[in-house]
């Protein structure tokens, strides 16, 4: 089982549309390198400083 750490950044409104579509990503890129989701690290950055992130072991997100 590998460790893979996914970043995605949003600058499109509206933003909880894009957090969807990233939300998505981010579990088909787990799913593509073979890692978990339980085990993947996510990091989904919002504008105006928002962000949530899920680290290895969790799994759901969580607001920053």
């Amino acid at each position: 089982m590998g460790k893979i750490m996914i970043i995605i950044g949003i600058n499109k409104a509206p933003a909880q549309q894009w957090f969807l579509v990233a939300l998505r990503t981010a579990k088909a890129a787990a799913e593509a390198n073979e890692v978990e989701w339980e085990y993947a690290h996510i990091r989904i950055e919002l504008p105006q400083g928002r962000s949530y992130s899920k680290l290895p072991g969790h799994l759901n997100l969580v607001e920053n």
